[in-house]
C-alpha cells in the first residue's frame, strides 16, 4: 500500500509523482499523461481537489480549481507564450456565462 511521497507509472504510460494516502493520490502531486498533458495540484482520495495548473500538449496552460474531481471556481487560461486567452468560472463542472 502506498503512503507518503512516491512515484508510480501505470501500464497505460501515465505517471504520478507526489503524495499518497491509502494507495490513492492524496495531497500535492503531478500527474503526467502519456500524451504529454500535465496536471500539477492537489488530490483528495484519488480525485483532483483544490488549486491546480493544467498544461496541455500544445503549450496552453490553465490555472484552475477542482472540487471532488470536478472543475469548480475561477480559472485563467493562457496561450503557450503566457498571454491570457480568457478568464471565467466553473460551477460544478459547468462553465458560467
Amino acid at each position: 500500500m502506498r503512503n507518503g511521497r512516491g512515484h508510480y507509472k501505470w501500464k497505460n504510460g501515465d505517471t504520478y509523482s507526489g503524495q499518497w494516502k491509502d494507495n490513492q493520490m492524496h495531497g500535492e502531486g503531478t500527474l503526467i499523461k502519456k500524451n504529454g498533458e500535465k496536471f500539477r495540484g492537489s488530490f483528495k482520495e484519488g480525485k483532483k481537489h483544490g488549486k491546480a495548473t493544467e498544461i496541455h500538449k500544445d503549450g496552453k496552460r490553465i490555472d484552475c480549481h477542482y472540487e471532488e474531481g470536478i472543475l469548480h471556481g475561477k480559472f485563467t487560461e493562457y496561450d503557450k507564450n503566457g498571454n491570457v486567452i480568457r478568464k471565467g468560472e466553473y460551477e460544478k463542472g459547468l462553465l458560467k456565462n
